[in-house]
């Protein structure tokens, strides 16, 4: 039996991690959102309580790191980390990486995307995996966050004895909008599009704003809104990250503010959207539900409307009211 936990880092700090060791553990990114909460201050706070994942995985185990995030990928040399002794694999969506080099050079193995294929490399021998246009969470490889997020599994499920057969086939029959709702999930409605997702911080408006530009000559509408929690940099920096990818913002609030009051973080976006781009169509709706409605029903045929939604079954419902 195998068991796959997500360790988020307000969990690791409350109540450590949850088991003792791992076999296989993942660190996919560590990013600007949390800085501000519990003490921690810089990226590398983050990443001092991300390692505990690593340190943790067990002699013999698999340690699967992204390359292509710098902090990251140097974690493997850390002393806590390198011992007991474990196997490091990587994945990148931008190789070759020193890094990598190094590892195929030593025997090791490395997931990469070339080409539009999801790579396997041994020691430098490379072999194909699956298509990433034929895995459907990419959205046609538009969304290379999943992409990512597709090497990363890979590089679990060959650490565990899948074979890379096995592996494509679960790939290709995996949809986010069964699979996974509310994760980068499409839906059609209006002669257009509406797409759910959890992002909430600076990084994933800007990876979502990266994945619809690529569907070009459409209008994209951004529903927005960020936890209250999150310091001010963190806020404005997501809303500025809204405006150089949305053509058309509505501004929305969490119904739990954590601690905000009420408008205080919609003003933040708006005055840092309005700072980035000045000219762009920027308006406010504090409650979620109005501000999604308001979105769709101005849907005109090929539109794209973004939804950084707090509830999931809330937004799925109104959605099929329109079906």
């Amino acid at each position: 039996e195998s068991g796959v936990p997500e360790t988020a880092r307000g969990g690791s700090l409350r109540g450590g991690l949850g088991y003792d060791r791992s076999d296989i553990s993942v660190i996919s990114n560590v990013r600007l959102d949390h800085v501000g909460q519990d003490g921690i201050e810089t990226i590398d706070d983050l990443l001092h309580i991300k390692a505990l994942v690593a340190e943790r995985v067990r002699k013999g185990g698999t340690l699967i790191l992204n390359a292509d995030d710098e902090r990251l990928a140097q974690l493997a040399d850390d002393e806590l980390v390198a011992r007991p002794k474990k196997n490091v694999v990587y994945f990148s969506m931008r190789p070759p990486h020193v890094l990598i080099r190094r590892l195929l050079h030593a025997g090791g193995s490395a997931y990469l995307y070339k080409d539009g294929w999801i790579v396997e490399s041994v020691g430098g021998d490379e072999t194909r995996v699956v298509r990433a246009s034929d895995v459907p969470a990419t959205l046609g490889g538009a969304a290379s966050f999943n992409i990512a997020n597709a090497l990363a599994a890979v590089a679990v499920c060959r650490a565990q004895g899948l074979s890379r057969e096995e592996v494509a086939a679960a790939l290709k029959e995996f949809r986010g909008d069964l699979h996974n709702a509310g994760r980068a999930a499409l839906y059609e409605i209006r002669g257009g599009y509406a797409l759910l997702d959890y992002g909430h911080n600076p990084d994933a408006f800007t990876a979502v704003c990266q994945m619809t530009a690529q569907w070009g000559g459409r209008r994209v509408t951004g529903v927005i809104g960020v936890p209250g929690d999150r310091d001010d940099m963190v806020v404005e920096q997501a809303g500025r990250a809204a405006a150089r990818g949305f053509k058309r913002i509505i501004i929305k609030e969490d119904r739990d503010t954590r601690g905000r009051p009420r408008g205080e973080i919609a003003d933040l976006l708006r005055r840092a959207v309005m700072s980035e781009a000045p000219g762009r169509d920027c308006g406010v709706m504090l409650d979620e539900i109005p501000a999604m409605r308001a979105a769709i029903e101005e849907i005109e045929p090929g539109d794209v409307v973004v939804v950084f939604y707090e509830k999931l079954d809330p937004a799925l419902s109104l959605l099929k009211q329109f079906d």
